[in-house]
């Protein structure tokens, strides 16, 4: 019985005898008109029946094993092996071959360019199906994962992190510094930079330079037109849109060099304010003795009279704009106008608030003020009344405390009575309610007397309670609760 790699062998002699012709046409063996084309290897075992020309084949060694050569004959490499450079290596792992099959390598593993086994999706690493990456932050290229969104890398899909824009060429670009493009939104990281028309951040706020945010300028400078420009001085834009320098004055929105105090007067005798135009020179206006600035307004304490500024507002002068005057003074008609007199006092009207001197109250009735707080007078500011007085509710003082009278206060009586719903009652004595005022005399009730459901009762002595403290008269002892003589 022969081995079987022997027999393996002379049966692949035989086959290779029996494809042979016995004609003449070609070389011993060989029919030229038959093709001999060998199939390609494919995965797998095999047997290395390769034999030199002049005779049988001869095993060279084994083959078709993992570090082994490729068989000639059959599977070129047993099962998870493949044939490269002629050798057979384990494939479908990370770093290995890929495998001949439908499924190169395994998931999550790809085959990539270099005929390797590779994981996907990472940065630097292959791309995944459909040319994906793992992260948003990768994006593929030519096959290859690579950072995205940030300056000097790929977009992101057309778009890049905070800090760059995504250019022409499909990269990100640092944005928003001096000199950079601007973000997007037109947007620049510096607030004293600005984006220009060409989508660039340059700086702004200066004179000549773009107003920052659309704008602001730097102090002394005001923004007319999207630019910049100094204010203040003669033909420059007025500052804040007031105020000029030196003896320019603010019109129309420019600093000039008529209109202010001392100056001619401009086109139209158009003066500053604070001026007024006077035989062509702007002169001070609005004080007192002061022509009436535009013919009819004056400074506070001053009014226009006729075309000049009076004081006014104090006793028997004119009255201030809106009719004011000072304090204990209202503003009346009279035979020269408007004139402050005297208010509050008892027998004069009433100030223009409603308001009188101290002691005095306004009569709604006559508009006068007349004496308050006392007794069956008008409640002065309509709830005050003076000392051991209340109150009313007709709105007149009356006096309080006292047993039959109101509570004072609302709340309060004199010795010897106590509140009760609104009106002061006896209290204290024997057979009379308890009386509630601890800071008045009696509280509760006199002696000898003690306070049993609210009203004054007898103690101390013989059938009677004990007093309060459990004490009893002169010769009486408490037992029980009850004075026992002792």
């Amino acid at each position: 019985m022969l081995p079987d790699r022997t027999r393996v062998v002379l049966l692949a002699l035989c086959v290779v005898v029996a494809a042979c012709g016995g004609d003449d046409d070609g070389p011993a063996g060989v029919d030229a008109g038959t093709d001999m084309t060998i199939p390609p290897p494919v995965d797998g075992g095999g047997i290395d029946a390769s034999a030199d020309a002049g005779g049988p084949n001869v095993d060279a060694g084994p083959c078709g094993l993992e570090g082994g050569g490729c068989c000639a004959v059959g599977e070129q490499c047993g099962t998870g092996l493949v044939c490269r450079a002629g050798m057979c290596e384990a494939c479908g792992n990370r770093g290995t071959a890929c495998c001949l099959s439908a499924t190169p390598c395994p998931t999550p593993l790809v085959c990539v360019a270099d005929g390797t086994c590779d994981f996907c999706g990472r940065a630097g690493g292959p791309c995944c199906a459909g040319d994906t990456c793992g992260a948003s932050t990768e994006v593929c290229i030519g096959g290859t994962c690579e950072t995205c969104g940030v300056a000097g890398a790929p977009c992101c899909d057309g778009a890049c992190f905070v800090g760059a824009t995504c250019g022409s060429a499909g990269f990100c670009a640092a944005c928003g510094g001096p000199g950079e493009p601007c973000c997007p939104g037109s947007m620049c990281s510096d607030a004293a930079t600005t984006c220009d028309a060409t989508s660039t951040c340059v700086a702004c706020g200066g004179d000549g330079e773009r107003c920052c945010a659309g704008t602001t300028c730097d102090t002394g400078g005001v923004c007319r037109g999207s630019l910049c420009r100094s204010c203040g001085g003669a033909g420059a834009p007025c500052c804040g849109g007031s105020t000029c320098d030196g003896a320019t004055a603010c019109l129309a929105g420019t600093c000039g060099t008529c209109g202010a105090t001392g100056q001619p007067c401009c086109p139209g005798d158009a003066c500053a304010g604070g001026a007024e135009c006077a035989l062509g020179t702007c002169a001070l206006c609005g004080g007192v003795a002061q022509p009436c600035c535009g013919g009819v307004s004056c400074n506070a304490g001053a009014s226009c009279a006729g075309t000049t500024c009076v004081v006014c507002g104090g006793a028997g002068q004119p009255c201030c704009a809106g009719s004011s005057c000072g304090a204990t003074l209202r503003c009346a008609p009279s035979s020269t106008g408007e004139r402050c007199t005297r208010c509050g006092a008892i027998g004069t009207a009433c100030c223009g608030d409603g308001s009188c001197e101290p002691g005095a109250g306004c009569s709604a009735s006559t508009g006068l003020c007349a004496s308050c707080g006392g007794p069956g007078e008008p409640c002065c500011a309509g709830t005050d009344c003076f000392g051991g007085l209340t109150c009313g509710s007709a709105g007149t003082c009356a006096v309080c405390g006292g047993v039959g009278q109101a509570c004072c206060g609302g709340s309060s009586c004199v010795g010897g009575a106590t509140c009760t719903a609104g009106s002061c009652a006896p209290c204290g004595m024997r057979g009379a309610i308890c009386c509630t005022d601890p800071a008045v005399f009696p509280y509760p009730c006199e002696a000898p007397n003690s306070c049993v459901g609210g009203s004054c009762v007898a103690c101390g002595y013989s059938g009677e309670m004990c007093c309060a403290g459990g004490t009893c008269g002169t010769g009486h002892v408490c037992v029980g609760a009850m004075c026992v003589r002792g």
